[in-house]
């Protein structure tokens, strides 16, 4: 009798799963998205926007550079860490495609 009850409660938690929604794939950071225009086109373009004062203390500089690096990796693919982003964005760069030498 007491396993009759264990199946029958099975039986009602598999009728009322639902099923899963599908998730849209998620975009990979490949050469095509790091060439494309919120890549490195975009890095150059909004360069003239870092401010280095030769000036001011350097650290200070350092960190309005870094700054400036993950704003745009964080454009350009907010799902990862600053740190994977440039990992990643090394390890495209040394393809044959976008090596020139």
């Amino acid at each position: 009798m007491n396993s009759e009850n264990k199946k029958d409660k099975k039986d009602k938690k598999d009728k009322k799963e639902k099923p899963r929604a599908k998730r849209a794939p998620l975009p990979k950071l490949d050469a095509e998205r790091l060439l494309g225009e919120d890549g490195l086109r975009k890095l150059r373009m909004k360069s003239h926007e870092l401010v280095i004062n030769k000036r001011e203390d350097p650290e200070k500089n350092l960190g309005n550079l870094m700054t400036f690096y993950q704003i745009w990796a964080h454009e350009l693919f907010p799902s990862m860490k600053f740190r994977d982003v440039i990992t990643k964005t090394e390890k495209i760069c040394r393809e044959k495609r976008l090596n020139v030498k």
